[in-house]
């Protein structure tokens, strides 16, 4: 992530508030992929659970 304390008086304020966009941006976009992945990583475990169920069988 953008580190916003260094930039913020050197840089003019219409910079500034488009790299706090970005950065928020960003965040939402970390969190959404992870979401995917845990999603995922949760669809394997009950296929792989659903599977084991049915060799027993």
């Amino acid at each position: 992530m953008i580190d916003i304390r260094h930039i913020e008086m050197v840089t003019p304020d219409i910079e500034r508030q488009s790299l706090i966009d970005t950065n928020h941006k960003l965040k939402n976009t970390t969190i959404v992929l992870f979401s995917v992945l845990v999603i995922i990583i949760a669809a394997g475990i009950i296929n792989y659970n659903i599977q084991e169920q049915n060799k027993e069988k």
